[in-house]
């Protein structure tokens, strides 16, 4: 069995995963768990594991990728020929590669390849090749160690019925181990290089959503101001997400993007929007008001900001997550909406938008927070008759609170000024 390092298009062999990866956590957990090892499906698992991130990942969903890792802190990858491409130009060179399936290249006659080229056929022919996906799981897992007498957790979620009985059949399975949350714990907390990226992600997002509310002004439409942040986004050199923009009463809820919408003077603003840079999601919000904010929707804000500032006071290594949620919640009932409800106020974040914890008040209190995850802190008002406004924050858990990662004013912003500077100067209906 070989391990092939590819070169990565800065030159370095697989140092930009080599920095994601929490080996020693992955480790503790499997360890912790009493197996042998872990054979993952799911996208984001497979990715963080492994750094294999090529777009057939995502669009082939049944060809089988397989990302493996022993107690030991071995790993590995089953992966289809056609990944081949991207094998060769971003490989960690500590992670065993096994390839399956057809995928043919012809080589020009007489002709001199490039050294790329040169990198991709030694790959194809240095490589272990399967003709099936189970075949190359088998050589891959029997490699590692992890042979039919090793007990391993199997993430399954990724598979179809048959493939998921497949792999049952296979292993030893780990009973009791739900092994996409146990992958779950080992990527909740962040290596430095995967904070970089999230605060990075986070703070183009915002100056992709800044613009849209600098050019909000009366007539425009919900979808202008949406087809205006992916275009924005995309100039900020991100991958653009979620964006719920809505205005006036249609912010009580979060309705797709209407043309007919158009705002009017006196009307507010709101905007929820993500994004993705490298993989690592943004997920934030803020508002808008052109001319006066309603006196309802000034006491919302303001409650709502009591309640963000609240959390970041509060949280820190070892707080309950459910306590955390519930002094959210209350504290935006003492601050004015003493009927506020919500069933969660926020979630981790990072290779998906929405990771574990969920910040609820009916999560188990067993969970508490922990150093170095990041998490989004959010409560949005939403009132059919009135409107609707999102505050959401990301922060980093540090040894002694929070640091938050996101830089705009929590106050709304005056709609058609430039940048965030009047955010703090939005008139108000007395």
């Amino acid at each position: 069995m070989t391990r092939y390092a590819g070169l990565s298009s800065d030159g370095h062999r697989g140092a930009r995963h080599a920095d994601r990866f929490h080996t020693d956590r992955c480790v503790a957990e499997l360890r912790r768990a009493g197996v042998d090892g872990v054979v993952a499906t799911s996208v984001e698992n497979v990715v963080y594991l492994t750094g294999y991130d090529h777009w057939p990942l995502h669009t082939f969903r049944e060809h089988g990728v397989y990302a493996v890792v022993t107690a030991s802190g071995e790993r590995g990858l089953v992966a289809p020929r056609n990944a081949g491409e991207y094998l060769v130009t971003d490989w960690p060179a500590d992670c065993t590669l096994v390839t399956y399936g057809d995928f043919f290249v012809s080589v020009a006659p007489g002709g001199t390849m490039a050294p790329l080229d040169q990198q991709w056929a030694s790959l194809r022919e240095s490589t272990p090749h399967h003709r099936t996906a189970a075949e190359a799981l088998t050589a891959l897992t029997n490699e590692l160690g992890l042979g039919p007498h090793a007990t391993v957790a199997l993430d399954d979620q990724a598979l179809s019925t048959a493939g998921r009985e497949g792999l049952r059949e296979r292993f030893r399975r780990a009973e009791g181990v739900d092994a996409n949350m146990l992958l779950r714990r080992v990527r909740r907390v962040k290596t430095p290089h995967e904070v970089a990226l999230l605060r990075e992600v986070a703070n183009r997002t915002e100056k992709a959503m800044n613009g849209v509310f600098s050019r909000v002004r009366e007539g425009i439409s919900e979808t202008e101001m949406f087809d205006l942040y992916r275009r924005l986004a995309l100039e900020e050199g991100l991958n653009p997400g979620h964006c719920e923009v809505n205005t006036g009463l249609r912010a009580s809820g979060c309705f797709p993007p209407d043309s007919t919408s158009l705002v009017g003077f006196g009307d507010t603003v709101r905007i929820d929007c993500g994004a993705q840079l490298e993989g690592y999601h943004s997920d934030t919000g803020r508002n808008a008001t052109l001319g006066t904010m309603s006196a309802r929707l000034s006491i919302a804000e303001d409650a709502i900001r009591a309640g963000i500032q609240a959390m970041f006071d509060m949280a820190g290594p070892g707080v309950p997550v459910a306590e955390l949620a519930r002094t959210a919640i209350d504290s935006v009932r003492k601050a004015g909406l003493p009927e506020y409800e919500r069933h969660h106020v926020g979630h981790g974040i990072g290779l998906e938008m929405y990771e574990y914890p969920v910040l609820s008040p009916r999560t188990d209190p067993s969970v508490v927070l922990v150093e170095g995850e990041v998490l989004n802190f959010e409560l949005p008002f939403y009132e059919m008759g009135t409107g609707g406004l999102q505050i959401e924050d990301t922060v980093l858990v540090t040894s002694s609170g929070v640091e938050v990662l996101t830089t705009n004013s929590r106050s709304a912003f005056r709609a058609g000024a430039q940048g965030h500077a009047a955010a703090e100067g939005v008139s108000r209906e007395a």
